[in-house]
């Protein structure tokens, strides 16, 4: 797991490089309790609790792709626009059982910054918290949100549309809630 979460942090520390000079996609981070990740452009990698985590948002199909390396499997979900929701489905295997956790968003209120997630048809409300709003992006922004009776956050150091917010926090909440 130490080799795989290297070369995600290499790739990511070494993307900065090709892009010298674009601030809007500074190298930053998004930290937690137990959640350590490195943020380039609409992508992220590093760990969430003892797991190494990697997440990317495709603007062009608004569809993200999660993977999570966790119970000796690498874990693949993908996010995605169907049937008039967006989310997704994080499956693994337990021995012959098949585990999934199913994340749908249930809705965005802009005025109030939150983000309504279903997580295996629990709602969860994402609270957005951030310093600063500048040309409809968030920045330094604090997410948080009640996963399984206990309240979780991050802190996200870059600028994010509410679509990338929502992604974010389907991909991560996702990742913890697992």
């Amino acid at each position: 797991m130490k080799k795989i979460l290297g070369m995600m942090l290499l790739t990511l520390l070494v993307m900065p490089f090709a892009y010298a000079g674009d601030e809007e996609h500074a190298l930053t981070d998004i930290t937690g309790v137990n959640l350590q990740l490195k943020a380039f452009d609409h992508a992220f990698a590093g760990s969430i609790g003892n797991s190494a985590v990697w997440g990317f948002l495709d603007e062009a199909s608004f569809t993200s792709e999660l993977i999570v390396r966790k119970y000796q499997q690498t874990i693949k979900a993908t996010f995605k626009k169907v049937d008039n929701r967006i989310g997704g489905v994080i499956t693994r295997m337990d021995g012959e059982r098949t585990v999934e956790t199913n994340i749908y968003v249930k809705g965005i209120n802009a005025e109030q910054k939150q983000i309504m997630l279903s997580i295996d048809n629990e709602d969860v409300l994402v609270t957005l918290d951030n310093k600063d709003f500048q040309e409809g992006h968030f920045l330094d922004t604090t997410f948080s949100a009640t996963l399984k009776g206990k309240q979780v956050s991050f802190n996200y150091k870059g600028a994010a549309c509410f679509g990338l917010a929502m992604h974010f926090s389907m991909m991560i909440f996702g990742a913890m809630a697992y």
